[in-house]
């Protein structure tokens, strides 16, 4: 059991698990069957904070995980599990409403929340429509979201990042994901403030898409600074006394958002403070 908790960390880590909601299922599964095995006790609770602080901006597994640790059944996993499952039908649900025939869709990074939509539009609601998916250095996050829309049918433009605000004219809205929602903001991959300036200057509105366990409650959410090597080879630039920077997030303020997608609907900032000075709840 120890094997899998380790090997479920490092891929969450390195990214091959991706996504806060996609790292909260997989938390939950193996704590699961850690606790079938072994009970709520010391050892779970020690593997359940390694699952919270293996990416300290998600906030979904945090508050996820805040719950099973407090409850310590296996109903409230199955119960949580539920949750998510069905809070990303009904903001599928949602969301797919604000897409129109013949749209042009940006979106950047992968965010299953994003990828539900344009699945229900496309082949529930067969509209038709193109989506600008940005390639999301430097781990090629969009790629994957390229790879997915494309196996759904979807057409798509492939750009590089730093084309994504020239191509922000075209579109039709800027559609994200987001790992965390502040009182300041939206915390989502780097790269989302830029795009959702441009799309304040031509005009396109910002939509973001999460569900209400990305809420931010207990203020445990932090940009998190990614290793090095994944921009360059640091030895590269120690002579000269140069430094990489590698931050994985950035936040785009609410003055630039026009509504977040929920499992309860299309909300604004109004109705999103008041949901950010209560507590998550399932």
């Amino acid at each position: 059991m120890e094997k899998k908790l380790e090997k479920t960390l490092k891929k969450i880590k390195s990214l091959e698990i991706q996504g806060a909601q996609e790292i909260a299922i997989e938390s939950l599964k193996v704590l699961r069957e850690l606790a079938e095995k072994k009970g709520f006790d010391s050892e779970f609770i020690n593997a359940a904070n390694k699952l919270i602080k293996a990416r300290p901006t998600g906030v979904s597994v945090y508050n996820c995980l805040k719950i099973v640790k407090k409850e310590k059944t296996l109903e409230s996993i199955d119960r949580i599990l539920r949750y998510l499952e069905k809070a990303q039908e009904w903001l599928a649900y949602n969301g797919s409403k604000l897409i129109k025939n013949d749209m042009i869709i940006m979106t950047h990074c992968h965010s299953s929340s994003v990828l539900n939509i344009f699945r229900r539009a496309k082949e529930v609601e067969h509209k038709n429509f193109k989506v600008i998916v940005t390639e999301t250095r430097p781990n090629l996050q969009g790629l994957k979201t390229a790879r997915e829309l494309v196996k759904m049918g979807i057409p798509i433009y492939y750009i590089v990042d730093s084309a994504g605000p020239f191509f922000m004219a075209a579109a039709d809205m800027l559609l994200v994901g987001a790992d965390a929602i502040r009182n300041e903001g939206i915390l989502n991959k780097i790269g989302t403030y830029p795009l959702a300036l441009a799309a304040r200057e031509v005009g396109s509105p910002v939509y973001i898409a999460a569900t209400k366990d990305k809420i931010d409650y207990d203020l445990v959410s932090k940009i998190e600074d990614r290793p090095d090597r994944e921009i360059a080879n640091p030895r590269e630039l120690e002579k000269t006394g140069g430094e990489i920077e590698n931050p994985a997030f950035d936040l785009t303020p609410w003055k630039l958002v026009t509504a977040v997608i929920t499992e309860s609907g299309i909300l604004g900032r109004k109705e999103m403070d008041v949901l950010l000075e209560g507590k998550f709840e399932i």
